[in-house]
């Protein structure tokens, strides 16, 4: 089991990197992941006369695409990223317990939550965009949020943590839309456009290629958006859940 668990967590600390340096992740490490995870399960199976192995793995990493397949069909995620779940599926589709996969799912979202809000308060700081949005929003969002936060205090533990979380959300909330449209989202010349930007009018996060950049020559500006990169998500929550589990029922 160690073969799979670190070629699962190589290829995905290499994809994450990489997507954090240039925003795509190869097709090529998720592509050796699949084909090794598949390649390795079949050993087993052969190994121990049984296709349970191999049928697990397929089962699970066949899940995991079709799962972050329509993510980024609604434009949650890009391609790059259903690949790189798939592909952990694949490679690690149990551990420990039959429940691994459900527990790294979720671990991926928690994981994925703390993250987005990290990314989000750094992105906007190296923008200087965290005065500028307390200078445009309202007044009154910031003192409603800032006074939930401020009653939890008087509460008992769990229900103040509580409340405390509910207050910070509101006020990420307005800040994660102000981000969005104020870094996330570029008007640039046309000249400065290369290929994989992702325009804002693409609904999926797929980059542009060479002949559409061709005929958008013809334009002077465009507008093109990024959005968190997350591939680097994966190997954390990976790494969580191979430690501790399900984080969830840690917390609870």
């Amino acid at each position: 089991m160690f073969i799979p668990i670190f070629l699962a967590l190589l290829g995905s600390v290499i994809a994450g990197i990489w997507d954090l340096f240039t925003t795509d992740i190869p097709d090529e490490v998720t592509d050796s992941m699949i084909a090794l995870g598949l390649f390795y399960w079949i050993l087993e199976s052969l190994k121990l006369g049984t296709i349970i192995p191999f049928s697990t793995s397929f089962i699970v990493g066949i899940l995991f695409l079709a799962f972050g397949y329509i993510l980024y069909k609604t434009g949650q995620w890009g391609g790059g990223d259903a690949k790189l779940l798939g592909a952990i599926g694949f490679l690690v589709p149990i551990f420990n317990t039959t429940m691994f996969p459900l527990h790294f799912l979720t671990n991926v979202f928690v994981v994925g939550a703390v993250y987005t809000v990290l990314y989000a308060i750094i992105i906007g700081a190296m923008h200087g965009a965290i005065t500028k949005f307390f200078k445009e929003t309202p007044i009154y969002i910031t003192l409603i949020s800032v006074l939930i936060m401020i009653s939890a205090f008087f509460f008992e533990r769990v229900e103040g943590e509580i409340i405390f979380l509910f207050g910070f959300l509101v006020l990420f909330f307005f800040y994660a839309k102000y981000i969005e449209k104020k870094v996330f989202v570029r008007r640039i010349p046309v000249s400065k456009l290369k290929v994989g930007d992702v325009l804002f009018s693409s609904k999926e996060w797929v980059g542009i290629t060479e002949k559409e950049l061709a005929k958008l020559k013809r334009k002077k500006y465009v507008k093109i958006k990024e959005g968190i990169r997350f591939g680097i998500v994966f190997f954390l929550a990976l790494t969580v859940t191979l430690l501790y589990g399900n984080v969830l029922f840690l917390m609870m």
